[in-house]
């Protein structure tokens, strides 16, 4: 009796590390796909600090050809074009016109929301650097 409980024992952790370690939840992400749309920002705010609403009419488009548009909407409408790259780390905005690096983002996806902070880029750091953005078409 005393063998059964210590086999069970031992086998218990060792199951539940399996199931944890074959959690691949994250790894079948198609981040390119994903990313495709128009999103509206929602919230921005410093890193680490709390998120404010947001009622201006900010929206990126990502198309699937890696090209993007943010179109700024309040008294008066600015749009910027640029291209992007997206991996399971980063979100890259590129300058079209030259091809440099313009912005680079850590994101996360979770539910209709995207959230990016920027890590380094031509926007001034005393800016919000992190943004939610709700995903406004499939």
């Amino acid at each position: 009796m005393k063998n059964k409980r210590l086999k069970l024992l031992m086998l218990l952790p060792m199951l539940v590390l399996g199931v944890v370690a074959c959690d691949d939840s994250n790894g079948n992400i198609d981040y390119e796909n994903k990313i495709i749309g128009k999103w509206q920002l929602v919230e921005e705010g410093p890193d680490g600090g709390s998120l404010k609403a947001v009622g201006n009419g900010v929206i990126l488009e990502f198309s699937s050809n890696g090209e993007g548009i943010e179109v700024y909407s309040s008294e008066e409408t600015s749009t910027e074009r640029f291209s992007y790259t997206i991996s399971s780390d980063f979100l890259c905005f590129y300058s079209i016109l030259n091809d440099e690096s313009i912005n680079t983002y850590e994101y996360r996806f979770y539910g209709n929301k995207l959230e990016t902070k920027l890590l380094s880029g031509a926007i001034e750091f005393t800016l919000p650097i992190v943004k939610r953005y709700k995903k406004m078409t499939p």
